[in-house]
């Protein structure tokens, strides 16, 4: 995907570049989920719940893999595990 706003300056710093670019991709990002949910208006579209629920798995995971990238330290290696049961009474 490319974006089509001309630099302000040939020395555009990373994080001016990051600030020009963040709003107008998130926006885009977002209304394009919107449209997505669109398609669960059952009076337009008939849909099974398997293919809802694969949906929403993949846009889970694609908004996952974004948070990793941007918070690399949260990633955990561990593999998961039920917390302690309380004590018994």
């Amino acid at each position: 995907m490319t974006d089509r706003t001309p630099q302000t300056s040939e020395k555009e710093t990373k994080s001016e570049r990051f600030r020009r670019l963040a709003p107008q991709r998130t926006r885009k990002a977002i209304k394009r989920i919107q449209h997505v949910g669109n398609l669960a208006a059952t009076a337009t579209y008939e849909y099974t719940e398997a293919e809802a629920l694969a949906i929403m798995t993949a846009l889970q995971d694609a908004v996952s893999k974004c948070a990793d990238a941007f918070f690399p330290e949260r990633v955990s290696e561990k593999p998961f595990d039920l917390p302690p049961a309380p004590p018994a009474a």
